[in-house]
């Protein structure tokens, strides 16, 4: 199996839940994670709490603009490469599917 030292890992949605629970995962195996988000107390809480592994970055993934500053700074923070993406960023409402109006199921389509 290979090793994840060394390894350059992009979450999204990586400041909270099973995104904060994967970066944590992947620097205790020796790697450098980005973590990127729209909120930027909790990417920066996250962050101090993750250490100098970690690179965060405020950004939502359904811009084009904040997805091209989301991959340059992972790629930075990777020494010029990026190993891996795992995409956790995600958008939900409560609900019957049906009850939804169109810009919240496009919402929930263009994040996840």
């Amino acid at each position: 199996m290979k090793t994840l030292v060394g390894m350059s890992i992009l979450i999204t949605g990586g400041a909270s839940g099973l995104g904060l629970g994967a970066a944590r995962y992947f620097i205790n195996a020796g790697s450098r994670v980005t973590i990127c988000g729209r909120r930027p107390e909790k990417i920066a809480a996250a962050q101090r709490l993750l250490g100098d592994a970690c690179r965060g970055v405020v950004g939502d993934i359904t811009n084009s603009d904040d997805r091209q500053n989301i991959m340059a700074t992972a790629v930075e923070h990777g020494g010029g490469v990026l190993h891996a993406l795992v995409n956790n960023a995600g958008n939900m409402y409560r609900g019957a599917i049906t009850d939804l109006n169109e810009k919240a199921l496009l919402d929930v389509f263009n994040t996840n």
